[in-house]
């Protein structure tokens, strides 16, 4: 459990932005998304939360070097 909570205030920043991009991801979701069509990324929930804790965490972790 230490190890865990030590993990976790070291990368906090990142675990925000990634569960940020996971809620953006299901907010464009149910906005924008394409129920039945070929594009992948708009036609399942999943799809785009993934994509959007991907990109959140990269987006997290650019800022946090900086």
């Amino acid at each position: 459990m230490k190890l865990f909570l030590s993990f976790l205030k070291k990368n906090l920043f990142v675990v925000i932005f990634i569960f940020s991009g996971i809620i953006t991801g299901y907010i464009y979701w149910i906005n924008w998304g394409i129920y039945y069509g070929t594009l992948p990324l708009s036609s399942e929930c999943w799809v785009n939360c993934t994509y959007g804790g991907i990109f959140g965490g990269l987006a997290g972790s650019m800022i946090k070097t900086s």
